[in-house]
C-alpha cells in the first residue's frame, strides 16, 4: 500500500472507529438490562460525552423498586414521591410544601442500588405488616408513608401513619439521605 492509501484508511477508521459514546446511546443499548453502567463525567468535558464500562450487578438488584411515597395534611406536610430504580435512575416528584415541586431525575451508582437494596432486606421490609398501626387507629389530619417494594417475584406496600417500626423509619430515613446527596435535572416526565 502506497501512502495516500494508508491515509485513507486510517481516516476512515478515525471517522466510523472512533464515534463519541452518548449517554442517550449507551442507555438504549443497557436499558433494563443486568448490567451496571458506570458514568464518568469528567469536568469541563460537554455533557453528552461519557466514558462508559459495564461490569455484574448482584443478582437481587436487578429488577428491583423502591418507592417512598407522602401523603398531605391540612396544614404543610410535605408531600412528595421517590422512585429508586434498577436502572440507577432516582425520579422525584414534589407535590407541596417540599424543595424543588415538579419532576426531577438523578442518577445513583450500582454500589449504592445495591445498599439501598440491602439495607432494605436487612429491615425486613418484606416481612413487615400491611399497615401501621396495625390495630386500625387512624388520626384524622396526619399524614402517612407508603413504601414500596418489589424485586420481580415479591412484592410489598406498607402504610403507616404512625407507630411504625424503628427499622421502616430509618430505612425512610436512609433513602431521604441518598437523595439528598443527588444532583437532580428537572424532566417533563415521570415515569410510574
Amino acid at each position: 500500500m502506497n501512502p495516500p492509501q494508508l491515509f485513507s484508511i486510517f481516516l476512515l477508521f478515525c471517522a466510523f472507529g472512533c464515534s463519541r459514546t452518548t449517554l442517550e446511546s449507551v442507555e438504549a443499548r443497557y436499558d433494563r438490562q443486568p448490567t451496571r453502567i458506570i458514568v464518568d463525567t469528567l469536568q469541563n468535558a460537554p455533557p453528552e460525552t461519557v466514558n462508559v464500562q459495564t461490569e455484574p450487578i448482584l443478582e437481587n438488584v436487578k429488577r428491583t423498586v423502591i418507592t417512598l411515597k407522602t401523603t398531605p395534611c391540612y396544614g404543610k406536610c410535605p408531600v412528595f414521591e421517590l422512585k429508586f430504580s434498577e436502572n440507577q435512575y432516582v425520579t422525584r416528584r414534589g407535590y407541596a410544601h417540599t424543595d424543588n415541586i415538579g419532576s426531577y431525575e438523578a442518577r445513583i451508582t450500582g454500589k449504592v442500588m445495591e445498599e439501598i437494596v440491602q439495607r432494605a432486606e436487612a429491615a425486613g421490609l418484606y416481612e413487615m405488616q400491611n399497615m401501621y398501626p396495625t390495630r386500625g387507629e387512624f388520626l384524622e389530619d396526619y399524614p402517612s408513608t407508603v413504601v414500596s417494594i418489589t424485586d420481580g417475584e415479591r412484592e410489598k406496600r406498607i402504610v403507616h401513619i404512625y407507630d411504625a417500626p424503628a427499622a421502616l423509619k430509618n430505612f425512610e430515613e436512609y433513602l431521604l439521605s441518598v437523595t439528598k446527596q443527588l444532583r437532580w435535572e428537572e424532566i417533563t416526565e415521570f415515569a410510574d
